[in-house]
């Protein structure tokens, strides 16, 4: 199942030697073991890529002095109490998916997961699984709503940065996501992205924001020698960093 190539992106000072080329299963193993933040750029719940987190979690494991912190686009901050309880021995993963469902905001196939959920159970003192975005009702009030009232629920939670006042990017990122939408060919310069597609990524940003602001507020809580962090979130993103 893992018999395949991996492309590594070094973010550190510019790009490092590693960046864009592809590496063996074992290569990439070696050069994520060295790094302290690891960000893994996923498919959904597609089964080479979901065995490759597991495989990260077991590699980072191997030093036996490290703590793991597993930040998961899957769970919202607000199930976290889910992801400590299944830690914890309160819930099987099939209780942990009933409650993931019965909330009903993120709609991922957390099945899929299972190996690496359970991996991480069964290291719980070592690895602990973080709820890493915004609930999905945020960024569907900024469609429903506006990007302001959507703001101003988030700051409430503390869920943004203080003193956000909107959410900005590139035009470079948002013509990789209107493309993403659109099918568009991103790199054909004679064809440029509508803006019908704004609001939608205003509701992209809020998550993207959320991310960011919950693994750089978590690593300052939680930033002993030996602990290291593995975010783990859709390759939307984080393709165009």
């Amino acid at each position: 199942m893992l018999n395949y190539s991996y492309k590594l992106l070094g973010v550190s000072a510019g790009r490092c030697a590693t960046y864009g080329k592809l590496y063996s299963l074992d290569q990439t193993k070696s050069v994520v073991g060295k790094n302290k933040l690891i960000l893994l750029a996923e498919m959904h719940a597609n089964p080479p890529v979901v065995a490759l987190q597991k495989e990260l979690q077991a590699e980072l494991l191997k030093n036996e002095k490290v703590n793991l912190h597993v930040f998961l686009e899957h769970f919202s901050f607000e199930q976290q109490h889910l992801l400590d309880g299944y830690q914890k021995g309160e819930l099987t993963l099939e209780e942990l998916n009933a409650k993931y469902k019965e909330i009903g905001t993120e709609n991922h196939d957390i099945m899929k997961y299972k190996e690496a959920l359970e991996h991480a159970r069964e290291n719980s003192d070592r690895i602990r699984l973080v709820g890493g975005f915004i609930p999905r009702t945020y960024a569907r009030l900024v469609m429903r709503e506006s990007e302001e009232s959507a703001i101003k629920a988030a700051l409430e939670k503390e869920y943004i940065p203080k003193g956000l006042t909107s959410f900005t990017s590139s035009e470079f990122h948002y013509n990789m996501f209107e493309s993403m939408i659109s099918g568009r060919n991103m790199f054909d310069a004679n064809l440029q992205p509508k803006d019908n597609f704004r609001k939608l990524f205003k509701a992209q940003l809020i998550k993207d924001y959320s991310m960011a602001h919950k693994v750089s507020s978590y690593i300052r809580e939680h930033n002993e020698p030996n602990d290291k962090y593995l975010v783990v979130s859709g390759k939307g993103h984080m393709q165009y960093f």
